[in-house]
């Protein structure tokens, strides 16, 4: 156990290296957690998540716009971890429930926000 924990926080140690900063919440860290069985180098792993969010960057969706940097991150490492996970339904499954999860607390919050604002203006109406 103590293995795959420093393997998380020498991942999460490179991306702060590299000048990324991956989030702090707990639902990003999963994704971090399913990357620690990937027998890969850590620095080679670090940089096809990053190549892989500035590839996505560009796509529809996934833009500054749409979403931030650090939940891009979180999708490109579900991507990478799926691609060398393939036979690993576990890990697959820990990014996958992380990522959606997050994309849901997202989801409420704007439309907490939308509630809020709604409500001001027609009390102010």
């Amino acid at each position: 156990m103590r293995e795959k924990c420093d393997k998380v926080a020498l991942i999460y140690g490179t991306f702060k290296k590299k000048g990324v900063k991956y989030g702090k919440y707990y639902n990003q860290f999963a994704s971090l957690g399913a990357l620690a069985d990937i027998e890969i180098d850590t620095e080679e792993l670090v940089n096809e998540i990053i190549e892989t969010s500035n590839y996505l960057k560009h796509e529809k969706g996934f833009g500054g716009f749409s979403m931030d940097g650090k939940m891009r991150l979180v999708f490109a490492a579900m991507l990478v971890g799926g691609v060398y996970t393939r036979n690993s339904e576990v890990a697959n499954n820990s990014i996958i429930t992380s990522t959606v999860a997050l994309v849901v607390a997202e989801q409420i919050a704007i439309m907490i926000c939308i509630m809020a604002a709604t409500s001001s203006a027609a009390y102010y109406n």
